[in-house]
């Protein structure tokens, strides 16, 4: 089933609208069953819509202000950008491209996302161990562990720096932004957290971007926003 077309993700939209649509778009798709499980499993495009549309949005809020004035167009595919920025303000941003990459686990996401769909829940934070292959059937075991927030924010932190080194040294076109797009609803407790991922940010994330324009540090709670030149 086609949840989403192309043209619909690439339709250039004000900043104040992007992430009201995207918003919607998932609430309409996850009404079904089906709908829901391809949503979480981010199917086609859908992996997308979610993994950089809904960043673009939770960042259009905070650094256009959600502006009327400012259009953006989201680039689907491999292209060395995946946002075209229009602003017509007077003010306007040196900012002409985004490009969105996200802060994961890699293939452990997919396999806690599995395990959710057979059991209905699982533990964001255990220890994934998966065992067999595709032919013998993959068996998956996620330990029901508590860690310590200081364990979970270094390994929040391990995200963010492998996502900023999966961008470093490549080209983009000038004047455009880098956002990363990280977990922030458990690594982060308080003020001390967020400054502590600033002193992070600028030790270890940012000497290896010089590629970039802007760097964007973003919380999918958009509790943290950071922006460093």
């Amino acid at each position: 089933m086609t949840y989403i077309t192309k043209e619909e993700l690439e339709a250039t939209r004000p900043a104040s609208e992007v992430r009201q649509w995207v918003k919607a778009k998932i609430d309409e798709i996850g009404i079904t069953e089906e709908g829901k499980q391809a949503i979480r499993f981010r199917k086609g495009l859908l992996k997308e819509l979610i993994e950089e549309a809904l960043p673009l949005g939770i960042f259009c809020d905070a650094y256009f202000k959600s502006s009327d004035n400012v259009e953006v167009t989201h680039i689907s595919g491999n292209q060395n950008y995946d946002v075209i920025i229009k602003d017509n303000r007077s003010n306007r941003t040196m900012l002409e491209y985004l490009e969105i990459t996200q802060a994961h686990e890699g293939e452990n996401a997919h396999y806690r996302r599995l395990k959710f769909k057979e059991k209905g829940y699982v533990n964001y934070l255990g220890t994934v161990k998966k065992s067999g292959t595709k032919h013998t059937k993959i068996n998956i075991d996620i330990e029901d562990e508590a860690l310590e927030h200081n364990v979970v924010f270094n390994n929040e932190m391990q995200k963010i720096v492998e996502a900023a080194e999966r961008k470093s040294g490549k080209f983009y076109p000038a004047h455009t932004g880098l956002v990363i797009i990280f977990d922030d609803y458990i690594a982060f407790k308080n003020n001390r957290d967020e400054d502590r991922l600033i002193t992070f940010a600028k030790n270890k994330i940012l000497p290896m971007l010089d590629n970039f324009e802007k760097i964007f540090i973003v919380g999918w709670s958009s509790k943290i926003y950071l922006e460093f030149k």
